[in-house]
């Protein structure tokens, strides 16, 4: 989160004020303002100055260091060396906001999908975590090949999926289960994903009652037609999670929702990273 020294008047006492804030940047501060009703005067940012230890840090790793960079920056930085990653896409940071999670201008994707997983989690409202993982089962699924394909967290029909889960008083105890798998893993991939280098990760489990609706609905919702291509290898579901997709048809309007749980068969086990 970034600071601000922000001069103000108060719209029901006419006073002045002068207060420190934190934001996830300077929009987001003044839409705050906009909804208080309160008048700014003047803003300032507060920018912490890198430290000799970062600084020291960086000289090690061959950063190359300017004068005046900030606190923030030169961490994210030293970790994209570390970390062997480049900062993510305005796209990435962008999710973040949405969710209310402060990206830096230079983190990788890997350290902000953390925080978002981290954040939502601990959230006690799991609704926006709920949205979060089925966007992240969708993008897991999809073939992003395809004209049309999704990169956006806050579509209607991830938040629609996300309440109907909640709704449900067994989806939503296997969603909770779902936060404790770790920043490890952060939802960034769902099954075994095999890396380049021929490493085998283990990712979140496809195998509960939570990714067999979410499958099935974004199916129904029309957003997943068929198995994204040189990835595909079908699923096999035990008793209990059969049980939990007849429970999902039977509670379900008639027509060809039936047929679409029958296909959660052919959803796609091993996921791509973000």
């Amino acid at each position: 989160m970034l600071r601000f020294k922000v001069e103000y008047k108060n719209s029901k006492t006419k006073r002045k004020n002068r207060r420190t804030f934190m934001a996830l940047d300077l929009d987001s501060l003044k839409q705050r303002f906009m909804q208080s009703g309160d008048e700014i005067i003047s803003i300032e940012e507060i920018v912490f100055p890198a430290s000799e230890k970062q600084k020291n840090e960086m000289k090690k790793l061959g950063l190359p260091y300017s004068d005046g960079l900030a606190f923030n920056d030169a961490n994210d930085l030293i970790n994209n060396a570390i970390d062997k990653r480049p900062p993510a896409h305005q796209r990435d940071r962008e999710h973040a906001r949405f969710f209310g999670v402060y990206a830096g201008r230079f983190a990788n994707k890997k350290r902000i999908y953390d925080d978002i997983y981290i954040k939502l989690a601990d959230r006690t409202d799991l609704s926006e975590f709920a949205q979060w993982y089925v966007y992240r089962v969708y993008r897991s699924l999809a073939d992003r090949s395809a004209p049309g394909v999704l990169d956006d967290p806050s579509h209607e029909q991830f938040k629609a999926i996300a309440l109907r889960l909640l709704a449900d008083a067994d989806l939503a105890r296997s969603l909770r289960r779902n936060r404790f798998v770790g920043p490890k893993v952060s939802l960034r991939w769902f099954g075994n994903y095999t890396t380049p280098e021929g490493d085998v990760l283990e990712g979140a489990s496809t195998k509960t009652s939570t990714y067999s609706f979410v499958t099935a609905a974004l199916i129904d919702a029309g957003l997943l037609t068929s198995p994204k291509p040189d990835s595909a290898a079908p699923i096999s579901l035990n008793k209990k999670q059969w049980m939990e997709v007849k429970k999902l048809k039977d509670g379900a309007a008639t027509g060809c929702f039936g047929m679409v749980c029958l296909c959660v068969v052919l959803s796609v086990a091993i996921g791509v990273l973000a």
